[in-house]
């Protein structure tokens, strides 16, 4: 079901009239749909005038059923990406017939291809945060075991409302705190280039003299050149993820230049972590 509120000036009468012809002329010539009867009109669609007429305007609730149009033009209609792509692009066909920029102003709300083409994206944004999440548990526990869960307060990273609360919380479900973190402060976690082994001469303007300055640097994990060339990729791909999983997590719109954009980017950081992953040691796993 797709739902659509369309802004009209013209009468009731007339609109339903037009909004009944630009299907007709959707199905005809977007969708090669050349036989079908009223009955499927009334099968496909239904509207209704809702609020009231204000300054000679009122609006038109769409529903648009089209689920048999997609069974009809594809003889495997299986709901894949591609295919949900598809009906995405055909559905904007039709909103683009009615949408004439004077009298009629078309706006989508719920669109269920959208909402399954959303969950297939979803669960890959959670796939690779979970690698990121893991990623950086191995880059940053091991060298501060007497500060889990206190690690990004140490990185002076920003966790909000990160509380005592929160923090239970987390532990309750076998989590830390880069779950708490929003994707794009995982960013902020290339200030941790200050700890590479070049930084710490930069740290020495924050002690006042040279036993703060050794106790310091023993509290702090100092990062490999590798570990910190991770960190930098990684927020170079973000830059372009922020954006689409922002879309996707509010349901805003996004075009083919955005998902080929984060396919490309999902592609080489999942790559990027697997391959530190099974270069910083886990290739000695063992399987007892």
């Amino acid at each position: 079901m797709i739902e659509l509120n369309i802004f009209t000036n013209q009468s009731p009468s007339g609109s339903a009239k037009y909004l009944t012809d630009k299907v007709k002329e959707w199905l005809e010539s977007y969708l090669d749909v050349i036989e079908y009867e009223d009955d499927d009109l009334r099968d496909i669609l239904s509207l209704r005038m809702v609020g009231v007429t204000h300054n000679g305007w009122h609006c038109e609730n769409l529903m648009l059923y089209p689920e048999f149009i997609f069974d009809r033009i594809n003889d495997d209609w299986q709901h894949t990406k591609s295919q949900l792509l598809q009906a995405k692009e055909r559905v904007f066909q039709l909103l683009d017939l009615i949408e004439d920029g004077g009298n009629y102003h078309v706006f989508k709300f719920s669109d269920e291809y959208e909402q399954e083409l959303n969950s297939i994206f979803y669960a890959e944004l959670y796939e690779l945060e979970q690698m990121i999440r893991s990623t950086l548990t191995t880059i940053f526990y091991p060298k501060h075991p007497d500060m889990i869960y206190h690690i990004a307060e140490m990185y002076k990273v920003d966790l909000k409302s990160f509380d005592a609360d929160e923090l239970r919380q987390h532990k309750k479900g076998f989590q830390n705190e880069f779950f708490h973190l929003e994707l794009s402060s995982y960013r902020t976690f290339k200030s941790a280039e200050l700890l590479t082994k070049k930084g710490i001469v930069a740290m020495s303007d924050d002690y006042t003299d040279l036993a703060s300055f050794i106790e310091g640097v023993k509290n702090l994990g100092v990062l490999t050149e590798e570990e910190a060339a991770l960190l930098a990729s990684v927020e170079t791909y973000l830059n372009e993820i922020q954006n689409f999983r922002n879309c996707i997590m509010h349901s805003r719109a996004y075009d083919s230049g955005d998902i080929d954009s984060f396919e490309k980017a999902k592609t080489s950081l999942h790559k990027l972590l697997l391959d530190f992953q099974n270069n910083d040691g886990r290739k000695d796993m063992r399987v007892v």
